[in-house]
């Protein structure tokens, strides 16, 4: 919609000089703005029931909620402002376009005629950012709807889940494989540092230990990607946890190895009707730490994820 269709539409219901005068100077001028999204006198109804108007709005998605208020100092002309009375009924109107979600933007009557350019930056300034809370809602809402399409586990609640038994020979021949790895390196060191040899061997061999227990039979986060539709053991530092309980089934996302939007990622994903068996873990802070994740390896436009419903399948440390 033009700006001049827009107020051969609307000319009727601007109610002064000065809503004319914005439009014309303000409003026009704003850049990106959509005249489709721009309504003139939108009603409200406020705290005590009562139908009032503001005089402008713009509505875009669910974010974008902006009201424009055009404001005379002396709207009785009697030049003495305000009464008492007209201030506690202007800030109960204030509040309640607040308490329903508006953010609302006022000018003065002055402004509007000598400072129209300061006027136009603080729309921009203020749907520019509202827009990038849309953009990121609808992200949201795109990676749960792709997220909700996938097959889910299910599993008794507490049960131990471990690798499929085709798997388990090839696991434990990997595991094996890294101790050897391990046990040469250790090797090599003994020989290299002669005295010392005896101290070093037994603290390498310590931590080849503890990395096998912490986590046995795993694989790299990087790895999972191989291994779509089996269940598997993995472990990777956990990058960034979200939780968006605002949108459909309330997900929480925690991030292995790398972070959104990062394709690479291996996404570890709990429903809200899940979350309690992962409240304990939440409640601290998890980022940068090991996490040995045990579950089905599924991908779904190009992400590799792994849905969590027992606490057994993720342990950080």
């Amino acid at each position: 919609m033009t700006p001049q269709h827009w107020y051969a539409l609307n000319y009727s219901s601007l109610g002064s000089q000065f809503e004319h005068f914005f439009f014309e100077n303000v409003l026009k001028h704003v850049p990106d703005i959509d005249f489709s999204t721009l309504h003139a006198q939108m009603p409200f109804i406020d705290d005590d029931g009562k139908q009032r108007y503001c005089d402008f709005a713009i509505t875009e998605g669910q974010e974008v909620r902006i009201v424009i208020e055009i404001d005379g100092y002396d709207k009785r002309g009697t030049g003495a402002g305000m009464t008492h009375g007209e201030f506690i009924d202007w800030q109960r109107r204030q509040s309640a376009l607040t308490a329903q979600g508006w953010h609302v933007l006022r000018f003065a009557n002055k402004d509007v005629c000598n400072e129209p350019e300061r006027c136009r930056k603080n729309i921009q300034s203020l749907l520019s950012k509202l827009r990038e809370k849309e953009r990121a809602r609808r992200e949201a809402e795109e990676r749960t709807i792709d997220l909700a399409g996938q097959p889910t586990i299910t599993h008794e609640k507490n049960a131990t889940i471990s690798p499929r038994p085709r798997h388990r020979k090839h696991l434990i021949k990997r595991v094996f494989k890294k101790v050897i790895i391990s046990t040469a390196a250790t090797a090599a060191v003994v020989v290299g540092l002669g005295m010392y040899g005896a101290y070093w061997q037994d603290n390498l061999l310590q931590a080849s230990v503890s990395s096998v227990e912490a986590c046995p039979d795993a694989i790299n986060w990087s790895e999972v990607k191989d291994r779509v539709g089996e269940t598997i053991t993995t472990a990777g530092p956990i990058t960034r946890v979200t939780y968006k309980p605002e949108v459909n089934g309330s997900p929480t996302w925690i991030e292995v190895g790398t972070s959104f939007p990062d394709p690479k990622r291996l996404t570890l994903l709990i429903w809200e009707n899940n979350r309690s068996e992962f409240e304990n873990l939440l409640a601290g802070s998890v980022i940068h730490k090991m996490a040995c994740i045990t579950g089905e390896a599924t991908q779904y436009r190009g992400n590799v994820q792994i849905q969590l419903q027992n606490a057994a399948q993720l342990q950080v440390y």
